[in-house]
């Protein structure tokens, strides 16, 4: 003890140990959970939905606690969790991409403070765990977990009514779930006498049940196996092996009376002479069987020649080679995986608890261990005919999916697989024989030839005849692209337009051979008009021609866009010459053209609003634009001036400033006039009732 507390190495791997054997148990169940959802058969990076990975399928079994919280602040050298920090740390990340699934799982690992790398590092270590602290379990605790175990068996069963199911890999997970092993489960009920014995049956007994079982088959064609052993009160996976067991013997030529030598009476010989049609049964599902890798994704594939047909039934009987061990296999596995059943939600049972606990399907594991290391070594002979019939049947099928589109590299996969080898193999013979083509190297002058070959016969005319234009455009001496100034270039794509406008129909590169330029030079110029920053020099003559072009257009505009306001009609006119419209009475401005504003009386500003009124009382129909173009002044100005007077009635200023102002008695009377249309103005979207 001194030397422990004198180094403080010692102290330091005591704390370790002290801290890793903190609360074992939780530890451990939380691990088991959560490794578990992130199954082999759930990959972490492609892309599926958060709550498949992150939930279990089995909602009876999630009994997750709550969790423990990783996010600490950050330190310089890098932290290492324990394993319960990882087991929390993936809760967190797939709650937050659960919620979240438009977010990244870099930024939820951001989020986190965690490098994705490192969850990714974290999953992969997760199926190579390997917990070395084994829990010593009390009496009590044991018969709590014996009771725990049957408790969550019962409850699966009475939800799986009808499915079929693989009864040891159900215990197995349900042993998992509870952080033990399925042997330790059965070790305790062994020990503390709770273990069921099983029932012994004699031959005679097995064959009456087989006899029963094929008996209600033949009566109900259309009831489930399932439901079949389960009314005879015996599981699907005995009646099969008992199946099993007379067909190996009728196949052994063996002593099928041992059942009355093994205890039974006239009823097991009854019972032995009725599985006599158990040959007969296994001949007709040899008829039936189907081979099950038919192509499923090309509907022509299916519908080939009669010479196919009798290919693919001498394929069949190639495979149907050992029939009865197969048939057998058929009696158990076939009907163990049912495809109708549903667990819980009423989803198939692909996407189900039973793809969750049995990773690999019976079927696959039937027909792994029928194949597995099983190779066939072919001869010159087979290589070259299998070789053949692929080619045979790829040409085939390209003659009749003529125009439609396919992807290559699956149809050769799907060939290979009904000629029962892979398409790496087909391939490695046919560069094993020399049969495959190599692929042709072009010098650059064989390039050329080809392409003006193809340039030849897209234009329906003879190679020689390309290669004597080609000569004779050589001795052609064209002339230099003309250089167009800024005013041409806005002057061409002004007639484009305009063309453009009169001839919708015409397309744009039509327009552009008749005013004798390339199109993309006009999309060029475009561009470069349109770019902002840049600022054309305009001489003087050309801003004088811009501005009186600007007053001709905005008269005819004023005679045709009747109701639309001057500002709107000068910036269009000025948008279609290429100039903002302030730069125009800028210029306007600048050389002395601007008309100088006339500035009115209170009395001249008073008539115009009485005659306004006036006008628009006569013509209730007539638009207040159309009214102030007639008085030849703008709608703007002239609520401009209704708003002025009204202000002055409201302040109870002196509306008679008209007078003072200079007016006569022409201006008294115009002034004395607006007492009579006060508050009649609705202008500008104020939206104010109008007094009457």
């Amino acid at each position: 003890m001194k030397e422990l507390a004198q180094n403080p190495t010692n102290q330091k791997i005591a704390l370790n140990k002290t801290v890793k054997e903190e609360s074992v148990e939780k530890r451990l169940k939380s691990e088991f959970m959560e490794f578990d959802r992130i199954s082999d058969k759930e990959e972490f990076d492609n892309g599926k939905d958060a709550e498949e990975q992150s939930t279990d399928s089995y909602s009876i079994f999630d009994n997750s606690n709550s969790t423990e919280s990783s996010s600490k602040s950050q330190k310089e050298k890098q932290k290492r969790h324990t394993r319960a920090e990882m087991v929390g740390l993936f809760k967190k990340f797939y709650k937050i991409e659960k919620e979240n699934p438009q977010l990244r799982k870099d930024e939820i690992a951001q989020i986190l403070n965690i490098n994705v790398k490192t969850l990714y590092f974290w999953k992969r270590k997760s199926k190579s765990l390997k917990f070395d602290v084994k829990k010593n379990y009390s009496e009590t605790e044991k018969q709590e977990k014996i009771a725990e175990f049957d408790k969550l068996k019962n409850e699966f069963k009475t939800q799986a009514n009808g499915m079929s199911y693989d009864i040891k890999k159900i215990d197995e997970k349900i042993a998992q779930k509870l952080g033990v092993s399925r042997a330790t489960i059965y070790n305790w009920k062994h020990k503390f006498g709770d273990s069921k014995k099983q029932n012994r049956h004699t031959e005679a007994e097995k064959a009456e049940f087989v006899k029963q079982f094929y008996k209600i088959e033949k009566e109900n064609p259309k009831m489930n196996k399932e439901e079949i052993a389960q009314k005879l009160n015996i599981s699907l996976r005995t009646i099969n092996s008992w199946k099993r067991q007379f067909l190996n013997k009728v196949d052994n030529g063996g002593p099928i009376d041992n059942v009355q030598r093994n205890g039974g009476s006239e009823r097991s010989t009854s019972s032995a002479d009725s599985l006599n049609d158990i040959p007969q049964k296994i001949e007709k599902i040899k008829k039936e069987i189907v081979v099950k890798d038919e192509p499923n994704d090309y509907d022509e594939f299916d519908q080939f020649s009669n010479e196919r047909q009798q290919k693919i039934a001498l394929n069949k009987t190639v495979k149907e080679e050992s029939v009865e061990k197969r048939v057998k296999s058929e009696f158990m596995e076939f009907d163990r995986i049912s495809d109708k059943e549903e667990f819980d939600n009423g989803k198939d049972a692909e996407e189900q608890s039973t793809d969750s606990l049995f990773e690999n399907s019976n079927l696959k594991e039937s027909s792994s261990k029928s194949q597995k290391g099983v190779r066939k070594i072919y001869s010159e002979i087979e290589k070259q005919k299998l070789i053949a019939e692929f080619d045979e049947l790829k040409n085939e099928f390209k003659t009749r999916a003529n125009g439609m589109s396919y992807d290559l590299k699956k149809l050769e996969g799907k060939i290979a697989q009904k000629l029962g080898v892979s398409l790496r193999t087909i391939y490695y013979w046919k560069t094993q024989l020399g049969i495959s083509k190599k692929q042709n190297s072009y010098t650059d002058s064989e390039k050329v030839e080809l392409l003006e070959d193809e340039i030849a016969q897209m234009l329906n005319i003879n190679v020689k005849t390309l290669h004597f234009w080609k000569r004779k455009s050589k001795s052609l001496k064209f002339e230099k692209q003309k250089r167009h100034s800024d005013a041409e270039k806005v002057e061409l794509l002004k007639n484009f337009y305009k063309i453009k406008k009169e001839n919708p129909q015409l397309p744009k590169d039509e327009i552009a051979q008749m005013l004798n330029i390339h199109i993309s030079n006009l999309s060029r110029w475009k561009r470069e008009f349109s770019k902002p920053g840049v600022r054309k020099n305009y001489s003087e003559l050309e801003k004088e021609e811009i501005i009186a072009e600007f007053d001709k257009l905005k008269k005819e505009f004023k005679t045709r866009a009747k109701g639309m306001s001057y500002d709107k009609i000068d910036e269009k006119v000025a948008q279609k010459l290429g100039v903002a419209r302030a730069t125009i009475y800028n210029w306007k401005h600048q050389f002395g053209v601007s008309k100088k504003q006339k500035r009115l009386t209170e009395a001249e500003k008073a008539e115009f609003v009485k005659q306004f009124y006036k006008i628009e009382k006569e013509n209730p129909q007539m638009y207040k634009e159309d009214i102030a173009q007639k008085l030849n002044i703008s709608l703007r100005t002239i609520n401009s001036w209704k708003r002025q007077f009204l202000n002055n009635a409201e302040i109870g200023g002196p509306i008679d400033n008209v007078q003072q102002n200079g007016g006569s008695e022409r201006s008294t009377s115009s002034a004395n006039s607006l007492n009579d249309i006060p508050w009649k103005w609705n202008d500008f979207g104020k939206k104010r009732n109008e007094r009457i």
